[in-house]
């Protein structure tokens, strides 16, 4: 495999959208089903999941579903405007809360799930990716299998805009992180956050350290893909690769390997903050969080990336964390909103962002858009006193 070759698979992951107006919002809904018997909580088997889902037979034409490693519940509607992907997703959890409760199983959505450990609830699928996956990260802590079992997202799928409006679009996205996280944590302050989890699983390929933040998106993606360990699937025979190696040292291995299908594997197991999928970014940092809460987010999101005074605003309250957005992510997992950097940075933008709200197309955003995001400003800034009048909140 040629370096050309890896440069010509990330390329290919940053392809704009050429649009006027502002773009589609896509989302990925992760939640937690569980069921109590005997007096013990359980995470049901997939294949009942599916089986209650199939009550409802228009489900699946409308969204959809697939189960991550710890059995997670993951849908995933058609990306639309936000007012039209608010109304739709309600309805369609409205449903499939409707279809679970015929099988006595709740859908909890938080960040980390609090009722079992990992042992408990154990590897739900065994895909050659999860098993390789979870041996890889077992190598460098307990973190992995917390991850891949005991976490939850919520997700936000923005269309990438072309020249320089994606280049902003790109750092406004990553370098908001930190605050927006501990914004919108469903953290309960017991055990570990999401964010901490995050901090402990595999640090070369999280990109939690914002080394591959540049004005050249993709020749810092490139660098955070050469040094990610390679994770490397067998293709059908025991894999002779790298273990623990930089993917950029794979050739060294010989055997023909790594070839494109390897570069493409490799390319989907990088899981930073925000994630080139092609024509869009794939927001990863935000905690599953319970309807209709998760709209605010959403909307937030939307107009800092597509809203052009907004996102300018944005990236001009941000630009001076370039060089810390590592810092800022190790403290956010330690701190969370109790950190005061961190709750001034989240109220500029939640500020910047429901200005910037005034002047989207009256029909794209929910009529509560900004009522939403002043009810997350509210629930920060009180969340900050509490902290503040407990001793608790970080100094800068």
């Amino acid at each position: 495999m040629s370096s050309s070759a890896l440069e010509a698979a990330v390329t290919a992951l940053f392809q704009p959208v050429q649009q006027d107006g502002p773009g589609r919002v896509g989302i990925e809904l992760e939640r937690f089903p569980l069921r109590v018997r005997d007096g013990q909580w359980h995470v049901p088997d997939t294949q009942e999941l599916r089986t209650l889902l199939a009550d409802d037979a228009g489900l699946e034409d409308e969204t959809n579903v697939t189960f991550e490693p710890g059995g997670q519940l993951e849908i995933s509607p058609r990306p639309a405007s936000p007012r039209e992907l608010a109304s739709h997703v309600g309805n369609l959890l409205t449903r499939i809360d409707r279809c679970m409760a015929r099988g006595g199983v709740r859908l909890e959505a938080t960040g980390v799930n609090r009722w079992m450990s990992s042992a408990e609830i154990g590897l739900r699928s065994h895909k050659e990716r999860y098993e390789k996956m979870q041996a890889h990260f077992d190598a460098i802590g307990p973190y992995g299998r917390e991850m891949m079992r005991r976490t939850a997202a919520l997700q936000v799928c923005l269309d990438l805009l072309p020249g320089e409006a994606g280049v902003e679009e790109w750092l406004v996205l990553n370098l908001a992180g930190p605050a927006l996280t501990a914004a919108f944590t469903t953290c309960d302050q017991e055990g570990l956050s999401r964010s901490q989890i995050w901090m402990g699983v595999d640090p070369s390929r999280t990109g939690l350290d914002g080394r591959h933040l540049t004005r050249d998106p993709i020749a810092g993606y490139v660098e955070l893909a050469r040094r990610a360990e390679a994770i490397p699937l067998d293709q059908g025979h025991p894999c002779a690769g790298p273990f623990r190696t930089a993917f950029a040292k794979w050739p060294e291995y010989g055997h023909g390997r790594p070839d494109a299908e390897d570069v493409r594997h490799h390319l989907s197991t990088l899981f930073p903050p925000v994630r080139p999928r092609g024509d869009y970014l794939e927001v990863r940092y935000l905690d599953a969080m319970p309807w209709p809460r998760l709209v605010g987010p959403v909307c937030v999101l939307a107009t800092l990336a597509y809203e052009p005074h907004a996102r300018h605003a944005a990236l001009s309250a941000l630009c001076h964390d370039m060089h810390s957005v590592g810092e800022r992510w190790s403290r956010n997992a330690v701190l969370g909103a109790n950190a005061a950097y961190l709750v001034d940075s989240a109220a500029t933008l939640l500020e910047i962002a429901v200005d910037g709200m005034r002047r989207l197309p009256p029909a794209y955003l929910p009529p509560d858009a900004m009522e939403l995001a002043l009810v997350e400003l509210d629930r920060l800034l009180n969340s900050a006193a509490r902290g503040l009048r407990r001793g608790e909140l970080a100094c800068a």
